[in-house]
C-alpha cells in the first residue's frame, strides 16, 4: 500500500519535469530568429496539435490496455528526443519534427496521468480528493513552467539555443520517476479487437453520453480558446514593448494565475455547484478575448492573465466530473477523447489564427477570435442546458 501511496508525490515530480519547457517563454522570438514567420509558427503549432489529435485517443487506449507506468515511460522518451530536436533546429521542417514528437509526448500523457492518478487513489479509498489532488498535479507542472521560464528567459539573453538545450536534463529526471512509479489494481480492458473497443467507446462518449458530451464540447472549446492566447502572448508582449528577459518572469506570473484559478475554483466548488463553475469560467474566458481585443496597452496583459487563467480552474474541475461518469476500464480513453477534441479544435483554427494574425492588427485578430468562440459557445450553453440535472454535483 505504501508503494502504491508513492504514487502520489512522484506523479507531482513527474508533472513539473514534463512542464520544464526553458524556451517556452522566448519560443516566438527563437523561431523567429531561425527564420520563421509568424504565419509558420501558427503552422507548427497546428501540426504539434494534429499529432496530439491522431495520437490522443489510441494513447489513451494504450494506457488501458497496455499499462499507465509504460504509457508514461514512453511519453518521456518522445519529451527528451524533442529537446534534442530543439537544440539542434535550424529550420521550418527541424521544428515540425519537434511539434510532431511533442504532440505524440503529451497525448501519451494526456489522460493517463488523471487515469492513473485516480486509480491509485481509488485503491487507497481516497478518490473523493481527487480534484484536489489534480489540481495540485496542475500546480506543480505550472510551477515547472514558471521556474523553467523563469531560467529560460534569463539564459536566452545569452543564447536561445542553449535555452533549448537545459530542457533535456529535465525530462531525463521525468524518465527515471517515471520508471519508479507502481501500477494500482484496476479492471482492464481484455477485448482483442481493439480498434472496435476503441471506436465503441468513442461512440459512447460522444453520440449516447449527451451528460459527457456536453462537459467534453465546453472544455475542448474553452481549452482551445485559452491556447490560442498563449501563443498571442508573445506577439503582444513585443507590441508593448517588453523587453526580452522579461518575458520569464511574464510568464512565471501566467503560471502563477493558473494556480490562483485552480485555488479559486477549490474554494468556490465549497459555495456553487459544480454547473455553475463550468459556465461562470467560460465566461470569463469569452470575455477576456473582448477586454483584450480592445487594449493596446501595458494593462492588456492582465486581461491575458484572466483569460489563460481559466484553464487552471476548468481542467481539473470537468477530469473530476468525467472520472465520475466513467469506470477504470474506460477511464483514461474517455478523458483523451476530451483532449482529443480540445487539439482537434485548435488544429483546425490554427491556419485561421495565423492567417487573421498576420492579416489584420493583433488587437483585431485576438477580436475576431473571441467573436468566433462566443458563437461556437452558444450553442454548447444550451445543451448545457437539456442536461443541467444530469450533471454531476458535488456541492
Amino acid at each position: 500500500m505504501s508503494s502504491i501511496r508513492s504514487n502520489i508525490g512522484k506523479l507531482y515530480v513527474l508533472n513539473m519535469m514534463l512542464n520544464a519547457f526553458t524556451i517556452v517563454p522566448v519560443l516566438v522570438p527563437f523561431l523567429q530568429s531561425n527564420g520563421l514567420s509568424l504565419h509558420q509558427i501558427f503552422l507548427l503549432q497546428g501540426v504539434y496539435s494534429f499529432s496530439w489529435v491522431v495520437a490522443d485517443i489510441p494513447t489513451g487506449y494504450l494506457a488501458d490496455v497496455w499499462g499507465r507506468k509504460k504509457t508514461l515511460i514512453t511519453a518521456c522518451i518522445f519529451f527528451c528526443l524533442m529537446a534534442i530536436g530543439y537544440t539542434f533546429g535550424t529550420d521550418f521542417w527541424h521544428f515540425c519534427a519537434c511539434a510532431i514528437l511533442l504532440g505524440i509526448g503529451v497525448a501519451l500523457t494526456s489522460g493517463t496521468i488523471e487515469a492513473l492518478t485516480y486509480d491509485t487513489l481509488l485503491e487507497l479509498g481516497k478518490e473523493k480528493t481527487f480534484r484536489k489532488v489534480c489540481g495540485n498535479q496542475n500546480i506543480t507542472g505550472w510551477l515547472g513552467v514558471a521556474g523553467a521560464g523563469i531560467l529560460g528567459g534569463l539564459i536566452a539573453s545569452y543564447s536561445f539555443r542553449m535555452s533549448a538545450a537545459v530542457m533535456l536534463l529535465f525530462f531525463v529526471v521525468g524518465l527515471f520517476t517515471a520508471l519508479s512509479l507502481r501500477e494500482p489494481k484496476r479492471h482492464s480492458l481484455t477485448q482483442k479487437g481493439h480498434i472496435k473497443t476503441m471506436m465503441r467507446i468513442f461512440s459512447d462518449t460522444l453520440f449516447h453520453h449527451p451528460v459527457q458530451r456536453s462537459i467534453i464540447l465546453l472544455f475542448s472549446l474553452i481549452g482551445a480558446l485559452t491556447f490560442s492566447l498563449v501563443w498571442f502572448t508573445q506577439p503582444y508582449q513585443t507590441l508593448v514593448h517588453m523587453p526580452i528577459y522579461l518575458f520569464g518572469i511574464a510568464n512565471a506570473v501566467f503560471m502563477v494565475g493558473l494556480i490562483a484559478a485552480t485555488k479559486s475554483a477549490q474554494y468556490l466548488e465549497k459555495r456553487l455547484d459544480d454547473r455553475w463553475l463550468l459556465v461562470l469560467f467560460a465566461v470569463i474566458a469569452l470575455a477576456s478575448f473582448f477586454a483584450l481585443g480592445l487594449t493596446a496597452s501595458v494593462y492588456g496583459l492582465l486581461f491575458l492573465l484572466i483569460g489563460r487563467s481559466t484553464y487552471g480552474a476548468l481542467n481539473p474541475l470537468t477530469a473530476d466530473m468525467i472520472n465520475r461518469l466513467t469506470t477504470s476500464d474506460r477511464r483514461a480513453t474517455v478523458l483523451s477523447i476530451r483532449t482529443f477534441l480540445y487539439n482537434l479544435m485548435f488544429s483546425f483554427a490554427s491556419p485561421f489564427l495565423g492567417y487573421i494574425a498576420g492579416a489584420f492588427s493583433l488587437n483585431e485578430a485576438i477580436l475576431i477570435t473571441g467573436i468566433a468562440g462566443t458563437i461556437l459557445a452558444l450553442p454548447i450553453f444550451l445543451l448545457l442546458r437539456s442536461v443541467w440535472h444530469e450533471l454531476p454535483v458535488r456541492v
